[in-house]
Formats: structure tokens, sequence, C-alpha cells
């Protein structure tokens, strides 16, 4: 029996309250039509005597005996759309009241069977038939009545033939003659939604908004569509008034439709700013989606996600309004609605749907399932309770994917802070305002440091963004977005920093002083002092606290306790006790056998929390800056002025030091190369490079003075930005590479020969992220890979393995090029399998170690009971729509972008196979950039996927080559 026919049984089922067989014999007797099945249900009950001499399921008489039964039957059927009677009213009152008993009429004696009218009998039919038209009178008699009024007659079914001129007007209901009886229309009911919402605050216009985003690539349409959404929002709760103080309860609505655009939801009074993991599987949603589709297959639910791609797309495809009878009926008679023109819109409900509040207040729910027996039924019940108030099959579509985690709007938080100043002040000023709104920029800087969007947009109602940026500023406890600093891929590029806005006056040369600190390989860790408690946040702005407590505690050893006066810089200082502070520091793992030698970032993440002084990984904090202390925020001093303060108000300890740096008056390439090659040597990344505000004398000559010394770069802390006034120079420069890159694993191939053999994936498909479109695009193939990487990397797709803490490290000198005489490179054996799959071969043909088997069977592709292959637990079921990733590559497997790798390489070229960058290059073809010879170098499991490497740094990247050939 076809899954088709499965689902309608089992609709059916849902509908009628009927067994499997009953439901079978429903639609047997109906011609497989569900309707009519709904019709001859509620028309004749098993428990309704049948009609003499009638052996079919057609409309039938019903003797006034069994009007007590049916009336109770249909008092308990929640099925009107337009009544509000009371369960007491229903029970008291039958819904189909008949007259007084009159004898049964027989009908023609040669046929032997009732005479019927010739109108359609019964109510269901009459609901179910076609509207004459939309100016057709509506009466008592008019078969658009509703069921549930009180005021139908019943009568049998067999009426005596009358006049012409009154059968035009006859049914099979009779009813007063004397006036047609006025239809009473009362608003619609269920107990999944709530009284009338303003359509500006309900999620149907918030679903509408994100399907016409997910229609274009153009970022102004997409923060135009943001913008007026957010409009209605704002006008909808009382727009702007800069009178008001507080308006705690509309700036809670307000972060209900940003959190809901964005697909990250936070938790009531919650003290942390990143947003809550819902804790939600696919499996899950799929089991969800079962129950409130009417009982679709597995089997139908699997082959539409292997076409789609997307568990939203599917469960679109699935929906239907007709999963309850209320819902049966109510989109029957849209669908009769000729005149309506919002009819023929199958994307639409005549339902609003719920409101913003509802499904983030779900959304919270779902988030707050506590862990334990019984936790996965009370999941299971929110989910269902949840997709139930889906009114459209739009709104299905972005409830799935907001539970599992991916919106696919290609709206990134910036754009939701773009559109969100825009509206803001469109409405304040009555103004048309454009992408180049000057507040935007503004409103994000503001984000940066107070990355709560709560406080933003009380704010915000309360007076607009000038508002924002004086009530939203600096505070301990809040983490900030951290300082990031811009790749440098040689030392001229250090020079023309240095060099920077230099300047001569009397036969001297002044240039820009700076430091060039280690780069530790370590977790970036942001430390929050108030006085009584201590907090320490990631990069991500995560809670890290519990899992480094011993850390938290080396800061608070090494601050300052004592006050008295000190000489620093020969200058008598007061030094006040710390009382409150924000460091900004590294923690790094060690070896405290090996005089604290550093160890890499692969140790310090299996780190799990603080162990006994003889167990787990040791730490130490390398702290280099310092944003906030005893009540002042730092943020607007020179990088001089912050670790001046810093290093009079905290003191080394075993646990604690301040990152090893060197001071640069000007541009010395020996002294730089050396420092550099010494960090690397001492277990470092490289060397951070930063100008600290203050201007030095790069040359010999007397000052007198008279001497105007330059003003230097102002170096503040610029939370949230790469700075122009911070580089980043890694070791790699000192191994000979240009540079390395992070990027995302999208895809792969059945390796052939002896990978094959052993069922690896070779070669790797690479992606990096664009942010403009918040998708992800190729880049290059890679095979550079040891055996044991090779497993975990099957592993982990396949089975969702964790990957072990000693694979995917830095490999040492395997990965290093070797210089020959020529000086050409020359790989060694472990990499001689590396291809530029751009360059020396396509798909089609064989490359040496980087074949591609497009149809090889993988030993880990196993079946189910049914013969289904299975999709590997990081793995998509087929190709990834345009909206998640873009290549013109063909993997015989997709993965889910879910983890970050560092790559290295050697040099960039265009490529008509990979879009990375297209549109971004001067190219007239529009091709891509591809990477020639990658090399893979580690994983990067302190980063996120949106934090690869994205399209723009690749095109400076591209550009940059091109001026140096």
């Amino acid at each position: 029996m076809s899954d088709n026919h499965d689902d309608v049984v089992a609709t059916l089922q849902t509908i009628c309250h009927v067994s499997k067989d009953r439901a079978e014999e429903l639609l047997g007797a109906a011609s497989g039509s569900m309707e009519r099945a709904v019709e001859i249900h509620f028309q004749q009950k098993p428990s309704v005597a049948r009609a003499k001499d009638s052996n079919d399921f057609g409309l039938i008489s019903i003797d006034d005996d069994d009007d007590d039964d049916e009336s109770g039957e249909l008092a308990n059927t929640n099925f009107s759309n337009e009544t509000s009677h009371s369960k007491k009213d229903m029970a008291t009152k039958p819904l189909l009241q008949s007259p007084s008993k009159k004898p049964r009429k027989s009908g023609s004696a040669s046929s032997g069977k009732p005479q019927q009218s010739s109108k359609p009998k019964g109510t269901l039919h009459a609901f179910f038939s076609p509207k004459k038209g939309a100016g057709s009178q509506k009466n008592a008699t008019s078969p658009d009545r509703k069921i549930g009024s009180s005021t139908r007659k019943r009568s049998p079914v067999c009426t005596p033939k009358k006049k012409n001129n009154e059968s035009k007007q006859s049914t099979s209901l009779n009813t007063p003659t004397t006036s047609p009886v006025k239809e009473v229309k009362r608003p619609i009911k269920s107990a999944e939604t709530e009284a009338p919402v303003d359509p500006r605050l309900s999620y149907n216009t918030l679903s509408k908004a994100f399907t016409e985003m997910t229609s274009t690539t153009k970022r102004n349409a997409k923060l135009n569509t943001l913008k007026m959404v957010l409009i209605g929002v704002i006008e909808a709760v009382g727009g702007i008034d800069t009178e008001t103080s507080s308006r705690e309860a509309d700036g809670q609505t307000l972060t209900c439709a940003l959190e809901l655009i964005s697909g990250k939801i936070s938790l009531p009074n919650s003290t942390t700013v990143a947003p809550v993991p819902l804790q939600v599987s696919g499996a899950a949603v799929s089991g969800a989606l079962q129950i409130v589709t009417g009982g679709v297959s597995k089997a139908r639910m699997r082959e539409s996600y292997r076409s789609t791609g997307d568990l939203g797309d599917t469960a679109a495809e699935f929906f239907s309004p007709a999963v309850s009878l209320q819902n049966f009926f109510k989109a029957r008679k849209k669908r009769d609605r000729a005149d309506d023109e919002q009819a023929n819109n199958d994307d639409e409900s005549s339902n609003k749907g719920a409101s913003i509040a509802r499904i983030h207040s779900l959304l919270q729910s779902v988030a707050t399932v506590k862990p334990g027996t019984g936790s996965q039924k009370e999941r299971q019940g929110l989910l269902v309770k949840l997709l139930r108030l889906a009114a459209s099959k739009g709104e299905m579509r972005f409830l799935v994917r907001i539970l599992l985690g991916n919106m696919r709007l290609g709206a990134t938080i910036k754009s939701i802070l773009a559109a969100l100043a825009m509206a803001v002040e469109q409405v304040q000023t009555g103004k048309e305002t454009t992408p180049q709104c000057p507040a935007i920029q503004t409103l994000q800087k503001t984000h940066d440091i107070c990355p709560r969007l709560s406080r933003i947009a009380m704010a915000l109602l309360c007076g607009g963004v000038k508002r924002a940026v004086q009530d939203c500023t600096l505070e301990v406890g809040v983490p900030i977005q951290p300082m990031l600093a811009n790749p440098a891929h040689s030392l001229e590029e250090v020079e023309k920093m240095l060099t920077k806005g230099s300047s001569t006056s009397d036969e001297t040369t002044w240039g820009n002083e700076a430091i060039a600190e280690w780069k530790y390989d370590g977790m970036r860790c942001q430390a929050h002092f108030d006085g009584n408690a201590m907090k320490l946040f990631s990069r991500h702005l995560l809670d890290t606290t519990k899992q480094f407590p011993d850390a938290a505690q080396f800061m608070l050893d090494a601050r300052r306790q004592d006050e008295g006066d000190d000489d620093v810089d020969g200058k008598n200082t007061n030094k006040e006790r710390v009382n409150s502070f924000i460091l900004d520091a590294e923690i790094v793992a060690v070896d405290p056998g090996a005089f604290d030698r550093l160890l890499p970032f692969q140790i310090l993440s299996t780190r799990r929390g603080a162990k006994k002084d003889d167990e787990g990984v040791k730490i130490k904090v390398f702290v280099f800056d310092l944003m906030y202390l005893n009540g002042l925020s730092l943020l607007g001093n020179s990088l001089w002025e912050r670790q001046k303060l810093l290093r009079e108000s905290f003191q080394g300890t075993p646990g604690f030091d301040f990152a090893s740096s060197l001071k640069l008056k000007g541009y010395n390439e020996a002294e730089i190369s050396n420092y550099l090659s010494e960090a690397v040597k001492g277990g470092a990344e490289g060397l951070m490079v930063k100008l600290i505000g203050r201007a030095c004398q790069t040359s010999e000559g007397d000052l007198t003075t008279t001497t105007k010394i330059p003003a230097a770069l102002p170096c503040p802390y610029e939370s949230g930005t790469r700075s122009a006034t911070w580089l980043k120079l890694k070791r790699d420069y000192v191994t000979g590479f240009f540079d390395t890159i992070d990027v995302v694993p999208i895809g792969a191939w059945h390796g052939n020969g002896r990978k094959a053999e052993k069922g690896f994936l070779s070669p790797i498909l690479f992606a990096v992220y664009d942010e403009e479109d918040g998708i992800f695009r190729s880049i290059s193939r890679c095979m550079s890979f040891t055996d044991s990487m090779y497993i975990a990397i099957r592993e982990f797709y396949f089975r969702g393995t964790p990957y072990p803490s000693d694979v995917g490290i830095i490999e040492g000198d395997s990965l290093k090029t070797k210089k020959t005489a020529a000086g050409t490179s020359a790989t060694s054996s472990a990499d001689a399998d590396v291809k530029d799959a751009e360059v020396e071969g396509s798909d089609d043909e064989d490359m040496e170690g980087g074949e591609v088997n497009e149809e090889g069977a993988s030993d880990e592709e196993q079946e189910d009971d049914d013969g289904n292959a299975l999709v590997g637990v990081n793995c998509l079921p087929g190709r990834p729509p345009s909206s998640l990733v873009l290549t013109n590559e063909n993997c015989s497997i997709w993965f889910k972008p879910s983890e970050v790798w560092e790559v290295s390489f050697a040099d960039l070229s265009l490529s008509r196979t990979h879009t990375a960058a297209a549109g971004l290059v001067d190219d007239a073809e529009g091709r891509g950039v591809a990477l020639r010879f990658p090399r893979f170098k580690r994983r990067r499991p302190d980063k996120s996927v949106e934090q690869a490497t994205n399209c723009v740094q690749i095109a400076q990247l591209f550009k940059k080559q091109c001026k140096q050939c």
C-alpha cells in the first residue's frame, strides 16, 4: 500500500478518532476521497441505525430516536470554527435540533428506496459543496450555514416533493420560512492560539519576511525587508517615546522579534549574553513532525529530506492545516471562498498565527527542559505544541529551522542591527532610511560593548540610538566583543604599519612606537571581577568560569591588595587597591615538569574543569590588556596607558604572568625576525605587533625644546573590530609558507586504491564563509592527512565520534616544505598525494593520490531494515541547497558545516570550479579563487564556522598576491 494512502488513513484516524480498519472502510466507501469519508463518518456512525434496504454509505434518514445519542456525540466533538458555545451549553442544547417526531415517508414503490430531494442532504455534505458564487444569499437555508449554529433544525432526509418555485430555496434542513435567520459569526478560538494578535506582532508576519529574504541574495533588499518588519513591531508597541524612562514590556516584545530573526534565544533574567542552546536533535523534530502532520511515514519524510537537504523545507512540504477537525473545516471553507483573493495562496492560513511572544516563550520552555527521567517526553510535547502553532508553510519551515539552529536567512547579527538602526531612525524622524544610515555603525559599536539585545531594545524605545549609546555602556559581568588583529603576510606589512603617518622635523624622523607580543596557542579569556564575583568568558562570550576556576583564582591572587606610593618611570604614583577589573588574557596549557613549557591548544581543549594538583591539564594565564579598572572604563585609552595601569595593578605569580613582549621603536627587520623565531621555538604561534599610541624617534637627531613631537595614531581598545593597529605575524612566515587560512570541511569523495580498502574519505572539499550571504563557498580540495586523521574524519562524520586529543595537531617537520637547490618546493612522502585539482586535473581525470570515486560505496555506508542507506551523524542526506553551500563540485558525501580547520597553501589561483570570493576579484568571467597545494595544519575547535576565513579576506589575499607578481 502506498505511503500516500497510509498518510490519508492516518489523517482520517486523527480527524474522526476511529480505528485504522474503520478509516479504511470509510475511504473505500468514499472512493478514496478524504473529505467524503469525513462527511460519511459524521452522517452515519456505527451507533446510528441504517435505513432499511440501504447497503451503501450514502446519505440516509436517521430515526428521531437516535437524536439524543447523536447530539451528545456531536456536542463533544470540537469541529465548529464559528461557534463559541461552552461545554455546558452544548451538553444541554443539542447542536442539531429536530422538530417533533413525524412518521417517515416512504419513497417510490417501484424503487423500494427512500426518495431523496434533488439538493444534497446533510450538513457536512452542504459544507463541502462548492459555493454558488460570492454574491449568493446567506440565510438559514444556505449550504454555507455553520453546522454548529443553534438555529439549525434537523428534519428527515426524505422530504415531500415541492413546487418548482419553492424547490430553489429548499434544502434538506427545514427552517422557518417567515424570514431568513442572520448568520452569527464569532471569532475562531483554538487551544493552540491566543486571542486576536496584532498582525505586526504575529509570527506569520515574520515568516513572510523570512521567505522574502531567502528569495534574494542582495544584502540591501534583505535589510529593507527586515527594516519594514521592525518598523511594524516598533509602531505596534507604541513607537519611540523620549519622555518615558522605562519600557520593559515593550522592550521584551522587540527583543522577542530580534531573537526570532537571529534564531538565537536568551532566557528571561539571564546574566549571560550568549544564547541558550535549545538542545533539540533532528530526530526529535522529525518525531514531532510526524505527529503534527497526521502521521506522515518515516519513509516519505526521509525521501523528502534527501531531496531538499533541509528539514524545514521537508516540514513545509508536508504542512497541512487539516490536522484536526477544526482546521479541516476551516481549510475547506477557505478553499470554497472563491471571491477571496487570498484563498489561492497555499502558503497562508485564514488565521493570523501565534504572536512572536508566544513562539518565543515556547522556545524558552524547550531550552529549559531539565535533563532526567521524563525530559525526552516533556521536550517532545513542547515541540508538538510549538509546531502546531504554525498557520502556514512558511511558519512551519522557519520554526523547524530555528529549532535546529540554522535560519538560512543570510542575516548576521550585524545585519539585524543595521536593519534595527534604520527602523528606529525612520520611526523617529519620519524620513526614509537607507543602508548608508550613520546610525548603523553607532548601534553596532554599542552592541559590541553591550551585547544584550534586551537592554538595547528598551533603550531604543525610550529615545532612539542616542539613548542606547547613553544607557548601554561597559559593565563588569557583561562580556564585550574582543578586539581582533589583521593577519600580516610579510614583514613588509609590519614595516608599513610602523611607519604609517611618519614625519620628519629638525632632521629627525618620527614613527609609531609598538610592541611585539608572543601570540600564545591557547584560549582567549576575558576576566570580569566586580569586587565580589569573578567570571571568565571565551572569545564567543560563553561563561567558562566552571571550566577554569583555577585561572580565575590566579587572576585574583595577582591583583594588588595594598595601597601606597611607588615610583613608575621615575614618577611617584599612587597605587590603589584593585577592587574591580576587566582583563584580556590567554589561558595556555603548560608542562609544570619542564619549567612551564608551553603546550599546544589541542591539549588545553581536553580540559573539562579543574583537577587535583596531580591530575588534569595544568594551565597558566598570560595577560596582555586591561579594559576596566576600579569603576573606570579604559576602552578609550591608548594601549601604552592601559598596559602601564595593568603592570601597576597586577604582579606576576606562578600561575599568572604578563605576555612576553619586545618594545619596537620603528621598524627593524632583523630584530623582529629574531624575536619571531624565539617565540616559535618557545611554543608560541607567532607574534602580535601592536601600535601603542605613542610616537617615537626613528633616526638620530638632537631634540630641543622647540622640537615638535608629532601626534601618534590613537590606539584605543576597539571592541568587535579587526583593527588596523594590531597585526598577527604567524610562524608560517618562518617555515616558508605564504599564510594559513581557516576553512570549513563541506564534503568528500570515497578514496580509491589503498584509501578505498581502508574506507578513507579523500579528498576533502573545503569552503570559506561568505558573511554577506551567510553561505559557504568552496575554495579547494585537500588530501594531506595522516592515516589517523583519515580514520578520525570518517568516525566523526559517520558516527559522530569526537576527535582523539592527539589527532589534528601540528605535525611538525612532516608539514614543512623542504627547499631544493633550485629553490622549488619538494614535499615529503607523507604529502606525496597532494594535488591541486584546479591546475593538475579535473574530476574526471585520474590523479595520483587524488583520484575520485564518485560511485564507490564506503564500508561505513550502512543500511537500515528497509534497505535504505543511513545518513552519517554529521552528514547531509544529499547535495546542500545554494542557500547553504555554493560550489561547482559534486561530492559523493556532503558534510554538515560543523568545524574549522587551519590549512596552509602555496598561492592562490582563479577557478571556475570554486566560488570563494567570486565577484570580489577583478575577473570578467566571475571566477572564484582556489588554493594551490593546500596542506592541512590542524583543527580549530576554538572557532565557530562563522569565524572561518571569509570571502573578503580571500579577495584581499589574492589582490596582494597579484601586486607582488
